[in-house]
């Protein structure tokens, strides 16, 4: 599972560093709201296979932070 976590990180690092360089500004809150729904899907199925609190709370926590800054970019 961790591999998934360091791998979806990633991609999505990857996309969003494509998006800024090619300046394609407009796809970058797709890429993000991606993320963030892809994080929460993940977290839900760690839940439901593992119970594992720890993993959960920090993949919750880390999709709500996306939504935040890209909220906050959408709206500058």
């Amino acid at each position: 599972m961790k591999a998934t976590y360091i791998g979806l990180c990633v991609i999505s690092a990857l996309l969003s560093v494509y998006t800024l360089v090619t300046k394609q500004f407009e796809l970058l809150p797709i890429i993000n709201i991606i993320m963030c729904v892809a994080f929460l899907l993940i977290a839900y199925r760690e839940y439901k296979l593992k119970k594992d609190k720890t993993n959960v709370l920090i993949l919750v926590f880390a999709a709500v932070i996306i939504a935040i800054f890209t909220a906050i970019g959408v709206f500058l």
